[in-house]
């Protein structure tokens, strides 16, 4: 491939100078960095999965009260539905996290899901109890 540069002379008399000059290699572009890939999904799997471990948290504590107040078999149906929900809440965060859809959400709501678990706490309470039994 040949390539004529010109060369500007600080001579005026002798005017401009083409001179050829010689290049190896092809004609392609320089390689450009590949543009960062663009975020297709939404946060909504992510703050769905917390909507639902705040729901468990909010059906542990009413399950609470009601146990407190003496309505046993109304607590048990609330507390069902509570590790329903927390089932939920761990799962939907489990794939927000592994899709990258709201993956802080999802984390939030991964814990807060197991936390909030009316079995969790039943395992945790026992727990705490043996210990004091000896």
């Amino acid at each position: 491939m040949v390539i004529f540069v010109t060369i500007e002379r600080h001579d005026p008399e002798l005017g401009i100078k083409v001179v050829p000059m010689f290049i190896e290699g092809e004609d392609e572009p320089a390689e450009e960095e590949p543009e960062p890939l663009e975020r297709t999904g939404t946060a909504l799997l992510g703050v769905l999965a917390l909507a639902f471990a705040v729901l468990t948290a909010a059906a542990l504590a009413a399950g609470v009260v009601m146990a407190t107040a003496g309505d046993y078999r109304l607590a048990t149906v609330v507390a069902y539905g509570a590790i329903g929900l927390s089932v939920l809440a761990v799962i939907g965060g489990v794939l927000a996290v592994i899709l990258g859809w709201g993956r802080r959400w999802g984390v939030i709501a991964v814990i807060v899901g197991v936390v909030a678990d009316p079995l969790v706490l039943l395992v945790v309470l026992r727990f705490v109890g043996g210990l004091q039994t000896g």
